[in-house]
């Protein structure tokens, strides 16, 4: 029978991105964006794992943690993410039931091992699936930042994308359709060019009597609807 885990993550595109993952190796997976109904979710699911992620209004993963510390129904692993600038307390640990901490985007590998090791699995067999794929399959398992470079199950990695990743990623967009930037793609001093050109077949001060005689006119049409009420 799969293993269960609750996702509390308030990122939808992080949320998604994990949920996908341990369904793909194996878990049996539900993933939620708000802590509003923890105890009923924890009641009628009964995970055996949750993950949190999260310092929001609506998810916290501090929050979770603490209520959780008062779940008598829940006798599962509990593992956080936090950013690595983010640092917790000990005193709020003190009032959280907490297992692993772990930084958060949540790299797969590391989530996959920790999950493993606090739910008394052997993490190589989840590895493996997860780098099998990884290598095979369209879906890339890592936060964003990141890429597979595909290879073999064996050969595939992790690798950090240098510089903004949806930079990146439209660059490698324009590549694959060829697309010609020259065509759709305006700089800003040929569109400066092409207003000083328009503009010197503008009537500036006909315009100029254009827009007040309109603003004449809708003051005193105004005024007449005024009059009438």
């Amino acid at each position: 029978m799969p293993r269960r885990v609750l996702l509390f993550i308030d990122d939808f595109n992080e949320n998604l991105r994990v949920e996908t993952l341990l369904k793909k190796v194996g878990f049996d997976v539900i993933g939620l964006v708000t802590e509003a109904r923890l105890e009923d979710q924890v009641i009628s699911f009964g995970p055996e794992a949750i993950v949190a992620s999260g310092k929001g209004e609506k998810l916290s993963a501090m929050s979770v943690a603490s209520r959780l510390k008062d779940q008598r129904s829940f006798s599962g692993a509990v593992i956080l993410g936090f950013p690595p600038e983010v640092r917790v307390s000990p005193s709020e640990l003190l009032r959280a039931r907490v297992d692993r901490i772990l930084d958060s985007p949540f790299r797969s590998e590391a989530l996959l091992t920790n999950l493993a090791q606090v739910l008394r699995m052997d993490p190589g067999p989840l590895i493996e699936k997860y780098k099998k794929i990884s290598a095979v399959e369209d879906f890339n398992p890592e936060p964003d930042g990141y890429q597979i470079v595909r290879g073999s199950p064996s050969e595939s990695r992790v690798a950090k994308i240098k510089g903004d990743s949806r930079e990146e990623r439209y660059r490698q967009v324009v590549k694959q359709n060829g697309f010609d930037k020259a065509q759709t793609t305006f700089e800003k001093s040929s569109i400066r060019q092409r207003w000083n050109d328009l503009e010197k077949d503008w009537n500036v001060p006909y315009l100029a009597e254009l827009r007040r005689l309109k603003v004449e006119f809708a003051k005193a049409l105004f005024g007449l609807r005024k009059k009438k009420d």
